[in-house]
């Protein structure tokens, strides 16, 4: 999954954060990481599960713009 964000400080935050929470992150881009999780049992999991953690990030980041 791509995830593009808008400040490279918070991307780099969030990728130390999506690395403590078990997936997988590489930037590729100033404010965008490609991500997996490895746990996951398929795309669709995978997918329900970094959409659970990307909002409750956004919610629990005062400097985040959800």
């Amino acid at each position: 999954m791509r995830i593009d964000a808008t400040d490279p400080a918070r991307t780099d935050l969030l990728a130390q954060d999506l690395r403590h929470a078990g997936c997988v992150s590489v930037r590729v881009g100033e404010t965008a990481l490609a991500v997996a999780y490895p746990a996951a049992l398929d795309e669709r999991e995978e997918a329900m599960e970094l959409t659970f953690f990307l909002r409750a990030w956004a919610a629990a980041d005062p400097e985040s713009s959800h």
